[in-house]
Formats: C-alpha cells, sequence, structure tokens
C-alpha cells in the first residue's frame, strides 16, 4: 500500500464514532483488492486472471524490448531518404 491522507472519523454530540472519511486512493485500493478475492473464489476466472497476467507480462516485456531498440538506426548514413520513397509509391 502506498500512503495516503489520514482516515477522518466523525464523531456524534456524545462523542462517539458514526463513520469515517476514506481517502479515495484507499477507497480504490480497497474495492480492488475486495473484487480480487472475489473474482479468484471461481477457478474459471482465477484461471482468465492468471492468462490476462501473463499476457501483460509478455506485452510489457516487448514494449521494453521496442524501447531498448529504439535509436538503433538513428546514427546511420547509409538509409534510404524513406519519405521521398514513400512519396514515389503514392499513386494518388
Amino acid at each position: 500500500m502506498t500512503a495516503h491522507a489520514p482516515i477522518q472519523t466523525v464523531l456524534d454530540e456524545d462523542g462517539q464514532p458514526v463513520s469515517v472519511i476514506v481517502p479515495i486512493e484507499l477507497w480504490r485500493e480497497i474495492s480492488a483488492e475486495k473484487e480480487t478475492a472475489y473474482l479468484l473464489q471461481s477457478e474459471t476466472m482465477k484461471k482468465r486472471l492468471l492468462e490476462a497476467k501473463e499476457q501483460q507480462d509478455q506485452n510489457d516485456n516487448r514494449l521494453a524490448a521496442l524501447r531498448a531498440a529504439r535509436g538503433v538506426w538513428r546514427e546511420r548514413e547509409d538509409l534510404p531518404d524513406f519519405a521521398a520513397l514513400r512519396d514515389e509509391w503514392d499513386r494518388s
């Protein structure tokens, strides 16, 4: 969990707690954890969530590889003028 604003307690006129004010980020974390716990009760949903997580991890790895390779050809001098090539291919 990350650091949040403090939870505030609302008291009645006798000083008894009647409710609390929860920061929205904490509320979202609690809601997400509760939803995940509910979904993990079903073996089918558990399997689907794990497959989606694995797919996301693969996408993240693919993106990291693309970002690492970005700019590899930036300093090359022997490449054709790609804009000119595209203009030649344009038949409109």
